[in-house]
Order: C-alpha cells, then sequence, then structure tokens
C-alpha cells in the first residue's frame, strides 16, 4: 500500500513467476485484484 512499485515488480519480488499467478492468489485472498485494492486504499 504504501509503495511505488509495480504490481509486477511485487509478484517478481514475493516469488510468483509471473502476474496472472499472483493477481489469482491475491484476488482469493483479499476478494479484489492488487490493481483495484490499491486503487481503493
Amino acid at each position: 500500500m504504501t509503495t511505488d512499485m509495480k504490481v509486477i515488480d511485487i509478484a517478481e519480488f514475493v516469488g510468483f513467476t509471473n502476474l496472472a499467478s499472483f493477481n489469482t492468489y491475491f484476488k482469493n485472498a483479499y476478494g479484489i485484484t492488487p490493481g483495484r485494492f490499491r486503487k481503493n486504499v
């Protein structure tokens, strides 16, 4: 929430090999995509 890193960079930083996998995992965990989460914060 407090970084200006791109979502793809965050996904790679935490160990995901592609953005689609990260988006799916994030949405399952939080009910919203990372990009939309950022816009709502």
